[in-house]
């Protein structure tokens, strides 16, 4: 399954939701809002 819009909302908490085009929570991702986030590779 793949999105053809990934619409990503950033949060400072640390956690990064991806949607996709119709709107549905894809993932989310932790990262350590302390450190630059690295590329990211979504998979389904």
């Amino acid at each position: 399954m793949k999105a053809r819009g990934l619409f990503v909302e950033g949060k400072r908490d640390g956690y990064w939701q991806f949607y996709d085009e119709e709107g549905y929570l894809i993932n989310q991702i932790f990262f350590d809002p302390n450190k630059k986030p690295k590329k990211y590779t979504v998979r389904w």
